[in-house]
């Protein structure tokens, strides 16, 4: 049998043939010998059994397109071990040259392939059997690119010698070996299978240790490597158990697969399949004899077990990129079992046909340290190794009985998909464990037939995690069919702990369970993770859920001793009042408060949580643990207070609104916020709390019109900031800081009770001030917004920005600054409303028009206020103090720097003058600019002593100006009228004079006037009236008389300030009725 397998093995030595290498522009022939290359030419040496070299250099690539294959090992001398198989090339660059420079291509339809180890030596009887040798690799060397289309494979490794124990199997070439390589593969490229080890208990009948079978060997090896798969990548299978064993010895165990890629720092593109070798065969069981066992076991012995599938890719430092099939080895069919021994006798004893050997467990896909893996295609451990048949029984010849049949084995479990440490998997593919291996099948060919075997477990672990830190990130797509393991961490250094994110939109399903060992921590955040089995969480782990972006959902969730669930509050986004964190159909036990902790990135040191979590079910059981914003609690721990570390964000979008609860905790009433800290709170809901806005530290953001709700008061400490951010808000007080900043930012704000301002207001957009009195003391130059003053709002102003540089409309009062201090008001443009006053001390900046009342009155005259710009008069009206007297008098003063244009009615009140003579008159109004279409009309009577003063424009130089005087331009005396004038000539032009109070003169007129308004008796007006009696001649007083009397007046005062006219006529008859006296006449 020997000498058959190894004419096998050997014959193809006879048939190689030479291959074409073209190198540069030219193509030479050459055969398996050593090859050295030179730019100009190719020498060729041929030196059969040598091994293959290829030179390689920049401008100087290879191709193969013929068949290579290296020299197989010779079979050990005498005793002596086999002898290695050759490497088919070894490749050789230029020292510091780089792989891009350095080329090998390997053309479909030939091939690669290295030597196969030669067979151990003779049989001994005495000792252990010679071990065979090893394969040789197909392509070695480092520093170089590969292109295979073609096919490669490594040697396989000899077989082990027959001995006492037998040899051990020669080791399986690689395909590809060497560091620094980019690999690049659209054809074949294979590990050489593992040598079989040689029988043992060779010359003693005792059944002694069987060799050691070979691992398969690995498809491609090294460090440093960059490999892109469209092909097939595969590992070589490990060596069969012991094919031949002595009477009564179980069969060897096969030898695992090997690695498809292996090493440290590899980078891998995989569009279609990389496969772990299949694990070898175990060996048949020992046959059952009585005359040839030293203990005279008559049973058929148990076949080998099947070797375990190697790892697709295996290493450390490893990046996966894959859309294809990344599969671990499948396990070995496990060896049949022995047959029993027979008899020709009735007295000859039976035996029982031995047992199948278990099939091989699957291969991991991945396994390592330190990998990273963006899976798109399929992720699979390997199949478990189907069981071994059961031996046949012994039969005795002449009767036909039989003993018991074998058992078939039970075939083996699947394989994890991915195992190690540090490994880092975003799945958009498919993740699952590979399937168990059929059971064998029992003999049943005879009277008594034996057991078929158990099929093995499907792969129960899709994930086991070894130690360090790993993440599984779950995108659209993903699916991950299989348990996850952490094992337990113990007191490594660097634990072992798992961070599941779901990445999708939508509820991502893991189908399987969560083993957490001791010492272990799951973090889970993201979109909802369900689980369909049960989370078990071993001592001293734990569970570690994000509010608002973790969502856990198991049948069931067990926290064993000392367990804990950890629970970050910190979510910087609040979309709903209440988030549930971990929810189960059958229940959660091992929680209760005790264990449960709450950690807030986003609060200030020491800051009291404003998140609540609550565990809740029905009954006893507990299903559920939810976290929400303590302010809407109303179990007795209610709170209104965000206190946010320096640059935390948190963004509220729910809804604010009192919480009327009976007891609440802090001595919280119900509807006030308090934002503390330094970090920023953002309010994206349209609120309706009714309290206090108390922004004690940090920032507020408002993304909502009314974000601040019905708040009675904004108050502003020192070094914080409310934003707007565009949005409206109505509220009773403001009540800024020095040192505070409220930015209206295209909002629009409105003030219902007045307040303080004594920091910065800034920002553009509408200040509305309905009612109440605002008092603004500090500086706002980078305020831009419209501020509306209502009729019922009394406005003071303390800073010459305190409105910055917007239009200012208003309606009700607007007071600067104070006689100590004036205020410049900076704005641009100041509108008096018809209802509206402007007054105090200093002036405008900018434009201003008077539609209401400028007030220049103060405790004491003597105001000037100058309005910066220009100024409209829109029948307002303009207050003014004047001492009035001569030239020199003090008077408030209106200066305007621009233009005057308009009307605006003026009046003055006396501030103790007693009246003089004026020249120039008292200048009340100076205009700088033009104030040609500017009218300043005297409101009422300006009248102090004997003199009336009257407004009049300036001449000249001084046109203006406008003047207070008591003096006229007096004209020449009216001519006399002719009786009922037609019309009333002009007066000439006449020289200057006192304008006089025309009272004196209204007081004659009224002594005329009084004359004529009374009728008396004939004797009061000429005493007694005579007449001479006709008849008698003598002189007799009477008392009769009649009068007839008619008169025209006109009459008016030199300042034209009073006139009378009138017409008329009375006829009066009378006399005395009686007359008498008393006393003396």
């Amino acid at each position: 049998m020997q000498a058959n397998k190894k004419g096998n093995i050997y014959s193809y030595m006879q048939n190689r043939k030479s291959l074409q290498l073209p190198l540069g522009k030219t193509k030479t022939t050459v055969l398996c010998g050593i090859i050295s290359a030179t730019l100009a030419s190719l020498s060729v040496q041929p030196v059969y059994g040598a091994k293959k070299e290829i030179n390689l250099s920049e401008g100087n690539p290879v191709d193969i397109s013929e068949n290579i294959t290296g020299t197989d090992g010779a079979k050990g001398t005498g005793h002596g071990n086999g002898g290695d198989g050759e490497d088919a090339l070894l490749i050789n660059v230029v020292a510091g040259s780089s792989q891009q420079e350095n080329i090998l291509s390997v053309n479909a339809g030939s091939s690669v392939r290295g030597g196969e180890g030669g067979w151990g030596g003779g049989a001994v009887s005495d000792s252990k059997g010679s071990t065979g040798g090893k394969g040789g690799s197909a392509i070695t060397g480092s520093n170089f690119t590969l292109a295979n289309s073609g096919y490669i494979s490594g040697g396989r490794g000899g077989m082990g010698a027959y001995g006492n124990g037998g040899g051990d199997g020669g080791v399986a070439g690689a395909g590809v070996s060497g560091d620094n390589l980019i690999i690049t593969n659209a054809g074949h490229i294979t590990g050489g299978r593992g040598g079989e080890p040689g029988a043992s208990g060779y010359g003693d009948k005792s059944g002694g240790l069987t060799g050691t079978p070979a691992v398969g060997g690995t498809a491609i090896s090294g460090n440093h490597l960059q490999i892109s798969n469209n092909g097939n990548i595969t590992a070589g299978q490990g060596g069969s158990g012991a094919w031949w064993a002595v009477w009564g010895s179980a069969g060897g165990t096969g030898g695992n697969g090997g690695a498809a890629i292996s090493g440290d720092y590899i980078e891998i593109t995989n569009n279609q399949n990389i496969i772990g070798g299949q694990g070898g065969t175990g060996g048949q069981g020992g046959q059952g004899g009585v005359h040839f066992t030293d203990d005279k076991n008559i049973n058929g012995s148990t076949g080998g077990s099947g070797g375990t599938g190697g790892a697709a890719i295996s290493g450390s430092n490893i990046e996966i990129n894959n859309t294809g099939y990344i599969t671990g080895g499948p396990g070995g069919t496990g060896g049949k079992g022995g047959t029993g021994e027979g008899g020709y006798i009735d007295s000859d004893p039976l035996g029982n046909g031995g047992n199948g050997g278990t099939g091989g467990n699957g291969g991991f896909a991945v396994s390592g340290n330190n990998i990273h893996i963006n899976n798109y295609g399929y992720i699979t451990g390997g199949g478990g190794g189907g069981g071994g048949n059961g031996g046949r029984p012994g039969e005795n010849y002449d009767t036909g009985i039989t003993a018991d049949g074998g058992n078939g084995g039970n075939g083996g479990n699947g394989g994890a998909a991915i195992s190690g440490s540090n490994i880092t998997i975003n799945n958009y593919g498919s993740i699952r464990p590979g399937r168990g291996g059929n059971g064998g099948h029992g003999d049943d060919t005879h009277f008594s037939g034996g057991n078929s075997g158990d099929r093995g477990q499907d792969g129960n672990t899709a994930i086991l995690l070894k130690g360090g830190s790993n993440s599984l990130n779950l995108f659209s797509g993903s699916s991950v069919q299989g348990d996850i393991v952490l094992d337990s961490a113990g007191n490594g250094a660097d634990g072992n702990s798992l961070s599941i994110t779901n990445k999708d939109s939508v509820s991502s399903v893991i189908t399987g369970n969560l083993n957490a060992g001791t010492d272990t921590h799951v973090f889970v955040s993201g979109a909802d993770v369900t689980l369909s089995g049960n989370s078990v969480f071993g001592e001293n782990s734990s569970l570690n859920m994000s509010t608002g972006s973790s969502h856990l959902t198991s049948s069931s969730v067990q926290f064993n001793n000392n367990a804990i669930l950890n629970i970050d509050t910190g979510m910087k986004i609040w979309r709903q009042t209440e988030h549930s964190l971990l929810t189960t159909s059958n229940g959660i036990t091992g929680l209760s408060d005790e264990n449960i902790y709450q950690h807030n990135s986003l609060l200030s040191d020491g800051a009291e949580d404003y998140v609540l979590t609550s565990l809740s079910g029905n009954g006893a059981a507990i299903n559920e643990v939810t976290s929400s914003l303590r302010w809407n609690d109303s179990s007795g721990k209610g709170y209104g207070t965000f206190d946010l570390r320096k640059d935390a964000v948190l963004e509220l979008e729910v809804q604010l609104a009192d919480n009327n609860a009976v007891h609440l905790s802090s001595g919280w009433d119900g509807k006030t916020l308090t934002k503390a800290g330094e970090g920023t709170l953002v309010l994206s809901s349209e609120n309706t709390y009714t309290g206090v806005t108390d922004i004690r530290g940090g920032n507020v953001l408002m993304n909502s019109n009314s974000a601040l709700g019905q708040t009675s008061e904004i108050r502003l400490a020192a070094n914080t900031q409310l934003d707007m951010n565009g949005h409206s808000q109505t509220a009773g007080k403001l009540n800024g800081a020095a040192g505070s900043v409220l930015n209206i930012n295209g909002g629009d704000l409105t003030l219902t009770s007045g307040g303080i301002s004594a920091g910065t207001l800034t920002g553009s957009g509408s200040l509305n001030l309905s009612s109440g009195e605002f008092s603004i003391t500090g500086a706002s130059s980078t305020l831009t917004a419209t501020t509306m003053v209502g009729e019922k709002a009394t406005v003071k102003v303390h800073d010459n920005d305190s409105l910055g540089t917007g239009t200012v409309n208003t309606a009700g009062t607007l007071i600067l600054g104070n006689a100590g201090a004036p205020v410049m008001l900076a704005s641009s443009q100041v509108n008096i409303t018809e209802n509206g006053t402007l007054s105090g001390y200093g002036g405008v900046a900018g434009n201003v028009t008077n539609s209401g009342t400028l007030d220049l009155r103060a405790d004491a005259p003597g105001n000037v206020l100058t309005v910066g710009g220009n100024y409209t008069g829109n029948n307002g009206t303009l207050l003014m103090n004047t001492v009035l007297g001569d030239d020199s008098s003090v008077t408030d003063k209106l200066v305007i720097k621009g233009d005057a244009s308009g009307q605006t009615r003026v009046a003055v009140t006396n501030a103790g003058g007693t009246g003089a003579q004026t020249l120039n008159g008292i200048e009340l109004i100076h205009v700088d600019g033009n104030a040609d279409s500017a009218e300043f009309v005297q409101a009422g009577r300006i009248a102090a002593g004997a003199y009336d003063y009257r407004l009049g424009r300036g001449q000249g130089s001084n046109s203006g100006n406008w003047y207070l005087t008591s003096g006229k331009n007096t004209p020449d005396p009216e001519p006399t009228p002719t009786p009922d004038p037609g019309s009333k000539p002009e007066p000439a032009p006449g020289g200057y004079d006192n304008d006089l109070r025309p009272e004196a003169g209204s007081y004659t007129a009224n002594m005329a006037a009084a004359n004529t308004m009374f009728v008396t008796r004939l004797h009061d007006r000429l005493g007694p009236v005579q007449y001479t009696d006709v008849m008698t001649g003598e002189t007799k007083n009477t008392s009769m008389w009649m009068r007839h009397e008619g008169g025209h007046n006109r009459w008016r005062d030199g300042t034209g300030q009073l006139k009378t006219q009138g017409n008329r006529y009375v006829v009066q008859l009378g006399g005395d009725i009686a007359q008498w006296g008393w006393g003396e006449t």
